[in-house]
């Protein structure tokens, strides 16, 4: 049976003092917690992705905006998995690409402040 820990509304119901008249285990409101995923970023913000040159230098800057999330590992049309990644837009290439989540906060940053912040942070430890 579901409680209000399992439930999306949890704070809010601790926020209004204590256990609300629904919470009986038939909460109207009840959301599962458990089939929520919070994203690392929503479709339209910016992402900045660090291109390095081949031994490993930096490069530019290609910034790409996010036109949709791809959650699951199941194959491609060619047969590839795919694991949870960014589907962006870069406009100064014209370019439909993924960007695989565990690149973000490496070589892929949610602000360009972040972004700046990681590259002065690696040349500092390579100069």
């Amino acid at each position: 049976m579901a409680s209000c820990k399992d439930c999306l509304c949890e704070i809010v119901c601790k926020y209004n003092d204590g256990v609300n008249e629904y919470c009986k285990g038939n909460c109207p409101h009840f959301k599962d917690r458990a089939r929520f995923v919070e994203l690392p970023c929503k479709v339209g913000d910016k992402v900045y992705e660090m291109v390095l040159n081949r031994d490993k230098s930096f490069s530019h800057w290609n910034t790409h905006e996010v036109v949709g999330v791809h959650l699951g590992d199941f194959p491609d049309l060619r047969g590839h998995k795919r694991q949870e990644y960014l589907v962006t837009f870069c406009k100064i290439m014209n370019f439909l690409g993924r960007i695989p989540l565990n690149k973000l906060g490496k070589t892929v940053f949610l602000t360009r402040e972040e972004a700046e912040r990681a590259l002065n942070s690696s040349e500092k430890s390579n100069g």
